[in-house]
């Protein structure tokens, strides 16, 4: 007999329907993948070297997602429509505090500000934006409480704000029932600018990271998804 197509998990139902949606990538490859699979038809696939996928299926709304190792290289790229204004969202888990400093993700931006760092070093979350010649303009981290262990949700967002652009950074634990967030913020003179791509570099050290569904939307401080990465538990 004919199989049916297996449904969509919560969590790339939830994001796809997001009007504001540029690029996605939902992570939930089989399987000795070779790229990372576009989540919409107008992406591309994101180069893959080192990814264990298919290895964690603790995320309630998501497919199995992909460990990473120390030799992790991952890239993306962009194409998408930006009016002033950016968010990358995207879930993670570290089981344990890293004992160094690790890079999460970094960001390229068509702005002032053209290289976005997210980093951890096992005892606080920072950002830090550098501008086309390297140079740092815009920092700032804080206590990574309830970063570790666990999935969290994660956010980094900005807009532009007169002459200047104003960001922030956002994680909070994927639970239910769902409890605060934490956040930071920073602002820079210049212009945002759009996204145009993202990566994990071979020296981020990210050994025993998982992470899923990365999404770039046209977007400031956009609650996304929040219940679908629960599986909709408490909806009826």
């Amino acid at each position: 007999g004919q199989g049916a197509a297996p449904l969509q998990s919560p969590l790339r139902r939830a994001i796809v329907d997001e009007p504001t949606l540029q690029a996605y990538w939902p992570f939930e490859d089989l399987e000795n993948s070779t790229q990372v699979a576009a989540g919409i038809p107008t992406g591309s696939p994101a180069t893959a070297v080192a990814v264990t996928f298919e290895e964690d299926d603790t995320l309630l709304g998501s497919k199995p997602l992909p460990e990473l190792t120390d030799l992790t290289q991952l890239s993306g790229t962009v194409v998408g429509t930006f009016t002033g204004q950016w968010q990358m969202d995207w879930y993670l888990r570290l089981p344990t505090a890293p004992s160094g400093l690790v890079t999460l993700l970094q960001t390229t931006c068509s702005g002032t500000g053209v290289t976005w760092i997210v980093d951890t070093d096992g005892v606080n979350v920072g950002v830090k934006v550098y501008n086309a010649a390297a140079t740092l303009i815009s920092s700032n981290g804080s206590l990574a409480s309830s970063f570790y262990g666990g999935w969290i949700h994660v956010r980094l967002f900005a807009q532009t704000d007169a002459a200047n652009v104003d960001w922030t950074f956002v994680w909070f634990p994927v639970t239910y029932p769902a409890t605060s967030g934490f956040f930071f913020t920073g602002t820079f003179v210049g212009s945002v600018g759009g996204v145009t791509g993202w990566s994990i570099p071979p020296d981020a050290d990210l050994g025993g990271l998982r992470m899923g569904h990365l999404a770039v939307m046209n977007a400031f401080n956009l609650d996304t998804a929040d219940n679908a990465a629960t599986g909709w538990k408490g909806d009826t």
